[in-house]
């Protein structure tokens, strides 16, 4: 296990906090982990997964063990912070699960969990997005939807495989590792995330008409729902490799979402 890979795994307060918790015990279920540390389950089983990649906990039937070298580590950590449980549970996780809830944080870990079972489900949901650029007369790059009233066929077919080849080569690089269904879920729930933007033509353009302030705001959620789509996948690429999303975000935002405003910026 490399070094690097522990220092990732404690370089959040939430996971020391997870360790802190299994100091005693070593065991404990992960609904016992979600009630003390007031995590929700999403965010619980994202944050053991960074740990395991560590080597630092292991799970098993439903619970989550501290290793030898989990047991060491926060040892050492609580012999520093003696607050560092009680600190955190007392922390209130509100504006957290809003920020999970908006960006589909959640949905994302769920997704990564369930593996392969996820893929039928995105696969349907990819194809009804796509059709709805096609019926809304959407032209789309990659990310970030060009123009409304005008299509292109040839940019909606070549985004979702620039995409997976992107997703393919990103995971490779950080990883070592090619991970081919993992690099297609990434596709397919950025393809889903995506085509709220047709949903949110439709309900603008019905409810509100065709005037400035539609405008304003189709301009608006073109980039808001393309930076939530960056999220999300950058904490589903993360669960599989093992490294904090916060990071992954960076990387993804620089090699993929800024191309892509800077392409929409200049067909303006």
């Amino acid at each position: 296990m490399s070094l690097s890979s522990i220092y990732l795994a404690i370089s959040s307060e939430r996971r020391l906090g997870i360790l802190a918790a299994l100091r005693q015990s070593r065991c404990l279920s992960f609904e016992e982990l979600s009630r003390q540390l007031n995590l929700d389950i999403a965010t619980l089983l994202y944050e053991v997964n960074l740990l395991q990649h560590g080597g630092l906990v292991s799970t098993c039937e439903g619970s989550v063990c501290l290793t030898d070298r989990g047991q060491y580590v926060i040892s050492k950590i609580i012999s520093l912070d003696q607050d560092l449980l009680s600190r955190i549970s007392s922390r209130n996780s509100i504006l957290r699960r809003f920020f999970n809830f908006i960006t589909f944080k959640t949905l994302a870990v769920y997704i990564a969990a369930s593996g392969s079972l996820s893929i039928l489900p995105l696969i349907l949901l990819s194809f009804l997005g796509l059709s709805l650029f096609y019926k809304f007369k959407i032209n789309l790059i990659l990310l970030v939807p060009l123009e409304f009233h005008t299509f292109n066929i040839m940019t909606v077919i070549s985004s979702p495989i620039i995409l997976f080849i992107y997703f393919t080569l990103l995971s490779w690089i950080i990883s070592r590792k090619v991970l081919i269904i993992q690099s297609l879920e990434a596709t397919l729930f950025t393809i889903c995330i995506i085509s709220l933007n047709t949903l949110v033509y439709y309900i603008l353009i019905v409810i509100i008409g065709i005037n400035t302030i539609t405008l304003m705001l189709l301009e608006a959620m073109k980039l808001i729902i393309a930076t939530i789509a960056i999220i999300s996948t950058s904490t589903l690429i993360s669960y599989y490799i093992g490294r904090t999303y916060e990071s992954i975000f960076l990387i993804e935002s620089l090699t993929l979402l800024i191309p892509c405003l800077i392409l929409y910026a200049l067909s303006r």
